[in-house]
């Protein structure tokens, strides 16, 4: 058998367009009558109840011998299932019991685990979250899903990471690639991938309660109920609420960040005899976040800084079809709509996605396996003029047309395996692309996996990119020179010519099982960068008459170029059955080269907002059948955009089940210090120094 690897809140200060306040406040009337009434339902909907201390059909997977960890299967390379210490990629997988054992409340703090990951907080509700460098608060080089669906803001070219407001009890796995996933997911899946997979309902019947609080998670609670259809499928249904506090203090004043949602959902799975899987689910949420905004206006060229709320709110509704047509062959079709509305200090937009993708694999040989696909997507969006940004076209529809193809080979039975593979897409903004992949995979012996990979990857410009003027800083005079006396207000006017940005990546792995308690995973990368989004000054203007102020204007540009390169690390050791400890480590270095240009000072900015070493320890430790004692050592290096200092930090769980059904927690977070600064990538958001922590919580299955 293979071996394994393993607070005041103030309105906004401005009236938005059709997402008007009042409407929120009636909206969120609504929605919580809609939770509550879910809620509600699930507790009277319980005449027999199951008695267990985990979901049904779920598994802990700390009891589980690390020979059947090697059988673990992932997705996320190929959207086809193959054992985890096989894959011919970076790949990492947290668990479900990765998870709850952390003690984390986010998806956004549970990626700290993975090695290559750089995750910053920057206040209450954002983070700034990277794979392998380019870290800000939109990073654009990484693709998130969430059960395949993406969730990559179009607008942004980042993830909306307080809109992604996971229910942790229902996540099964996360899966993540650190590197190109482009082949398989498309465009902007540059840096890396990660997939978010929820658990199946069967995993999740009978009634789970969870309630708690302290001084940052204010409060919490949810309540999720599951069912059985007949002899054919299962059901789940919950309700949450989640309110935050503000996570420490601005560099110079008090607490201005919040962050509070609520939000309901389902998931419906039927399966008939073996051949059909089908899996329906829907989620709605309507939330808050208040953020230390400083904003520059394109009116007044005058710069305000204040404590402004943000509103957003969609939902979704996926349906995900298998059908095995024969032994050897096999579909899916996958399909969503996708609806967010988001009403923010610099920008308002109503966004609604749809997605259909259509994927065959067939064995035509032996050790051959052709797998094939298309899919379409459409954004369908409108933008609202405020007074930071303007766009020429509120309404915009933009549609992206994908196809791909792979064949692997078994060149050498059960130890030598090939996979070549492209995906095809045509953008409305850039046209045809093309996006290939090679992977090779040797298993020398049973302990050992050596794989290595050369991927092409792109990232698409947002909208934001191509069209629109945004009010960036207002500079002091002598920006302009000495004599001039007028304020210079700088401003990016996008450029509609602004094309993809292009990689490059050689990656080499080893997984390799050290004993039969202990397993490393060890990935090394050089990546080249092309057509990276650089920045040219325009010629300045005067505004008024008389004039008041200078129009900097700043273009964008396909004017740079780069490499990176670094190594990740990760172990796991079982000492015991009851204890476990893992660690990763993480090296980076990123070089840009920028054109002769006072614009190359972006340049300097994106090679150093990335610390170049980052480590975790993780131990597991159950010293009794009702007991569990957890925690996590962060170290991270200094970061020079921002005069970020290195820090260590412990985040520390007690658990405890005084009876078969219940648990209860607490959860101490970066104990070590009073506060730190972890982030300083926002133009407009004043970053937040984060403050230690404490919450406790209480878990109720029946």
């Amino acid at each position: 058998m293979k071996q394994p690897i393993a607070r005041e809140r103030r309105p906004h200060r401005r009236t938005c367009g059709r997402l008007s306040q009042s409407r929120w406040v009636q909206s969120r009337h609504w929605f919580t009558a809609v939770i509550i009434a879910c809620c509600a339902t699930a507790l009277l909907a319980v005449p027999a109840a199951w008695a267990q201390s985990r979901d049904a059909g779920g598994h802990d997977l700390t009891q589980v011998d690390l020979e059947d960890l090697g059988n673990i299967e992932v997705s996320i390379v190929s959207k086809a299932d193959e054992p985890l210490f096989d894959a011919a990629a970076a790949v990492y997988v947290l668990t479900a019991d990765d998870i709850e054992r952390t003690g984390v409340t986010t998806i956004a703090d549970a990626l700290r685990l993975v090695p290559g990951f750089h995750v910053a907080r920057v206040d209450a509700g954002k983070w700034a979250i990277s794979a392998r460098g380019f870290t800000s608060q939109y990073a654009a080089k990484l693709l998130v899903l969430l059960d395949g669906r993406s969730v990559y803001n179009p607008h942004n070219s980042g993830v909306n990471w307080d809109m992604q407001n996971i229910n942790l009890a229902d996540v099964d796995r996360i899966e993540v690639i650190r590197g190109p996933g482009a082949s398989t997911w498309g465009a902007n899946a540059v840096n890396g991938v990660v997939n978010v997979i929820s658990k199946p309902a069967a995993q999740t019947r009978g009634t789970l309660v969870s309630s708690g609080g302290g001084t940052l998670e204010s409060r919490f609670g949810m309540v999720r109920f599951g069912g059985v259809l007949g002899d054919v499928g299962s059901y789940r249904v919950y309700g949450r609420m989640s309110d935050r506090g503000s996570i420490g203090r601005v560099p110079n004043g008090g607490h201005h960040d919040s962050w509070d949602v609520a939000q309901g959902g389902f998931r419906l799975d039927i399966e008939q005899e073996g051949r059909d899987q089908l899996s329906i689910q829907g989620h709605l949420f309507d939330g808050t976040a208040r953020s230390q905004w400083t904003v520059p206006s394109l009116v007044s060229a005058t710069v305000t800084t204040d404590a402004a709320q943000t509103m957003f709110r969609g939902w979704h509704l996926l349906g995900d079809w298998k059908h095995a047509i024969s032994e050897r062959s096999r579909m899916n079709v996958k399909a969503y709509v996708d609806r967010s509305e988001r009403d923010d200090v610099p920008s308002e937009f109503y966004l609604t996605t749809f997605d259909i993708d259509y994927q065959h694999r067939y064995q035509h040989a032996a050790r051959w396996e052709l797998s094939w696909g298309a899919g379409m997507r459409v954004h369908d969006d409108r933008m609202v003029d405020t007074e930071y940004s303007r766009f020429g076209s509120l309404d915009d529809d933009r549609s992206v047309l994908s196809a791909y193809v792979q064949e692997s080979v078994d060149l050498v039975a059960d130890r030598l395996q090939l996979s070549v593979g492209s995906k095809f897409e045509d953008h409305t903004y850039t046209g045809f692309n093309v996006q290939p992949n090679a992977r090779l995979s040797w298993q020398p012996l049973e302990s050992h996996t050596l794989w290595t990979s050369v991927s092409r990857a792109i990232r698409t410009p947002g909208r934001n990119e191509r069209s629109g003027i945004f009010a960036v800083a207002l500079l002091p005079p002598s920006a302009l020179g000495e004599d001039n006396h007028l304020s210079v207000l700088t401003t990016i006017e996008p450029d509609s010519g602004f094309g993809n940005e292009e990689l490059i990546a050689y990656e080499f792995g080893w997984r390799t099982a050290i004993t039969q308690n202990a397993h490393t995973d060890v990935a090394l990368f050089y990546n080249e960068y092309d057509q990276l989004r650089s920045v040219e000054y325009g010629t300045p203007t005067t505004i008024g008459d008389p004039p008041t102020h200078f129009v900097l204007p700043v273009h964008l540009r396909n004017g740079g170029t780069g490499k990176s390169y670094g190594l990740e690390l990760a172990s796991t050791w079982d000492i015991t059955r009851q204890w476990s400890v893992s660690a990763t480590y993480s090296f980076f270095r990123l070089f840009i080269d920028a054109p002769k240009s006072r614009a190359g000072d972006e340049f300097f900015h994106l090679s150093h907002v990335t610390p170049r070493h980052i480590a975790t320890m993780r131990w597991s430790w159950s010293p009794a059948a009702v007991v569990d004692l957890d925690g996590v050592v962060r170290y991270q290096d200094a970061v020079r955009q921002g005069n970020l200092p290195a820090f260590t930090e412990l985040d520390v769980r007690v658990a405890v089940r005084p009876f078969h059904s219940l648990e209860a927690e607490v959860v101490g977070r970066d104990l070590l210090q009073p506060r730190h600064r972890e982030a300083d990538y926002g133009l407009t958001v004043q970053e937040t120094a984060v403050e230690r922590s404490a919450y406790a919580g209480l878990k109720w299955r029946f």
